[in-house]
């Protein structure tokens, strides 16, 4: 019995379309997640994701050559990709890690929050869902703002970071991809470390013995003023000891990792390299700022790094800027990466802060304690 030559075409059409139906099922199944579903364990796809220093290189190449040696140090560092992801979704509620910062919980609400950045200042965030997709956006810290895509896609994940930049016009951006490794998220993939050490063309640190004991105190003077408009990320600045006991004289060296001015929260945040001492030994030396004092006395409050948060049930957005924690995560905040705690100020040994200011003004001379902490 023949069958009509339209009905054959019918039948042939249908069966071309169960079929493309079926792949992309099949595909998800192989991988361990449909294309729809964002909550999982992922691992970063190097082979199809965006090579931070090219971006970079794209990005900084008509600025001149001291400029843009900062400006690639700052970026590479902030668009280089965590090496593995875990996200859970349930209703708008979102839970985030990386092998790069702890858990955070929020709300993928769509409506803007208004938080307090690390580095003191007001922040707003806002998340949302589209889909399958979450978007979060911060914005109201000019160097430090971004907006992240994390889209589900065949098989994984990808990541889109769209990052601002003090010194560039505009902004910058690059995609990673992720492969699922598992449906549920896995929330043992972050371990805490110190936070990074600034970029090798920053540090200068000398090879040699550790000269100063964890938990040394001292107070050093500012060799030169620092104000929180003219400072930029990779300053140097050196201190003379002038109440350590044996260190009397000795000079500390290091370099400023963040400066922000205006919004009555004007802040300037250090990381020290090393240590020379009168007698001309000279080794690593790292300290937490303790206190400041200007020559006219003024006594200004200074925020330590190095809090760290419980990872294992998640900073929740009521105790900490859940911005601030998204870019430890992600690497995008300045300073971010490996070590970036919730709630903390990244890569340095504190940030001094002035509330009620729009700018912060170090004289030379000011009187800086510190507690000296293990050399990394």
């Amino acid at each position: 019995m023949h069958m009509p030559r339209h009905v054959l075409a019918l039948a042939a059409a249908a069966a071309l379309v169960a079929a493309s139906g079926a792949r992309p099922a099949a595909q998800g199944r192989y991988y361990g997640g449909g294309p729809d579903r964002l909550s999982g364990t992922f691992e970063l796809d190097r082979t199809r994701s965006d090579d931070p220093q090219r971006v970079v290189d794209q990005a900084t190449r008509s600025m001149d050559p001291e400029t843009r040696d900062r400006a690639s140090q700052n970026l590479t560092r902030r668009l280089s990709a965590p090496e593995s992801m875990a996200i859970d979704v349930q209703g708008n509620n979102v839970s985030v890690m990386s092998s790069d910062g702890p858990r955070v919980n929020f709300r993928a609400d769509g409506r803007n929050h208004t938080e307090t950045s690390p580095t003191g200042r007001p922040m707003t965030t806002s998340a949302q869902l589209q889909g399958s997709d979450l978007i979060v956006t911060t914005s109201g810290n000019r160097g430090s703002d971004f907006t992240v895509h994390f889209d589900a896609v065949p098989g994984g994940m990808r990541v889109t970071r769209e990052l601002d930049s003090e010194m560039l016009q505009g902004t910058v951006s690059a995609t990673a991809f992720y492969r699922r490794t598992a449906d549920a998220p896995r929330w043992d993939i972050y371990r805490a470390g110190p936070p990074p050490p600034p970029p090798s063309s920053y540090r200068r640190v000398p090879p040699g013995p550790i000269l100063v004991p964890e938990g040394t105190s001292v107070t050093a003077r500012l060799d030169r003023p620092l104000d929180s408009r003219s400072a930029r990320e990779g300053d140097h600045f050196t201190m003379t000891v002038v109440n350590g006991g044996p260190l009397d004289d000795a000079i500390l060296d290091g370099i400023v990792v963040q400066t922000n001015g205006g919004g009555g929260r004007a802040n300037i945040a250090f990381d020290f390299d090393s240590i020379r001492t009168r007698d001309g030994r000279s080794g690593p030396f790292e300290a937490v700022i303790d206190s400041v004092r200007t020559p006219n006395g003024e006594t200004l409050r200074v925020n330590r790094a190095g809090e760290v948060r419980d990872t294992s049930r998640g900073a929740d957005v009521g105790d900490t800027a859940v911005g601030a924690a998204l870019g430890a995560i992600i690497g995008a905040i300045a300073g971010g990466g490996k070590g970036a705690a919730a709630g903390a100020i990244v890569g340095g040994a504190g940030t001094v802060l002035i509330e009620g200011r729009d700018q912060l003004e170090l004289p030379a001379g000011s009187l800086i304690t510190l507690t000296s902490v293990r050399a990394r």
